[in-house]
């Protein structure tokens, strides 16, 4: 499941949603702002390899299956 696919899949609902508490743990990992998040899932721009792998270690996901080459 790619990244973008990941978050859409959280519950969006209730004020403090699964979704959002991921977005701030991941900014959070990746000592990224929420807004950098957002845009990675929106796909606006594409984290860094490390920050790929910090992401896929957090989510427990390879690499390869959240970011796929030529995916983004």
């Amino acid at each position: 499941m790619v990244f973008s696919e990941y978050i859409r899949s959280l519950s969006p609902e209730r004020r403090t949603s699964e979704r959002r508490e991921m977005i701030k743990k991941i900014a959070e990992v990746t000592c990224k702002s929420d807004v950098a998040v957002y845009a990675w899932i929106n796909g606006e721009r594409e984290p860094d390899m490390l920050t790929k792998k910090a992401i896929s270690g957090l989510l427990n996901i390879p690499v390869e299956e959240l970011f796929p080459e030529g995916n983004g």
